[in-house]
């Protein structure tokens, strides 16, 4: 008993659209084949069933009087609703993109908050290795002030002691002298 292949083939049509030419400010037809290329299934609007396949039924299908009329009054037909489609599919893109994005940033903010939190909790830190620092600058200066006064005073004891040093040489001296003079 033979098997035969059989598959179900969905063929995508797409909508054609007429280029606008700017020198004449109207609407003609471009061929949307290219020669040798893939031929997709395009569906043409100017009536009810009309489609083509490859650049021969393409250009048969333009020389219809039906596809004459309907493209000499594409922008009465149309050409709104093709500008409308356009800016849809510049919104969706968009919101794709807005929707991208905010993925991204749902993705990141629990990283950023977490960072956010470390930092605050450095800062607080380092705030309170500040204070302790102009508590203990505070009391060196007092300390400072405590031993500059100390060192003062002791100079000027040792000058006192220094003078008292001096006299007592001198009587020494004095002394000396006498007991020399007494003894020759």
């Amino acid at each position: 008993m033979a098997h035969s292949n059989r598959a179900l083939m969905t063929v995508e049509q797409n909508i054609y659209i007429p280029e606008f030419d700017i020198d004449t400010n109207t609407y003609k037809d471009e061929c949307p084949y290219k020669s040798g290329g893939f031929s997709l299934m395009y569906q043409c609007r100017c009536k009810s069933g009309a489609s083509f396949n490859t650049i021969a039924s393409y250009k048969q299908h333009i020389r219809s009087q039906h596809h004459r009329h309907w493209i000499s009054n594409y922008k009465n037909y149309f050409k709104e609703v093709d500008e409308a489609n356009g800016r849809i599919n510049e919104l969706l893109g968009n919101l794709d993109k807005k929707n991208r994005e905010i993925i991204r940033i749902k993705k990141e903010y629990p990283i950023l908050k977490s960072e956010f939190s470390i930092l605050k909790n450095e800062n607080s830190f380092l705030k309170n290795e500040n204070s302790i620092l102009k508590n203990e600058k505070s009391f060196f200066k007092k300390e400072s002030s405590i031993l500059n006064k100390t060192i003062k005073i002791l100079k000027k004891k040792i000058k006192d002691k220094k003078k008292q040093i001096d006299k007592l040489e001198e009587q020494v001296n004095i002394l000396d002298n006498q007991f020399s003079e007494v003894i020759n």
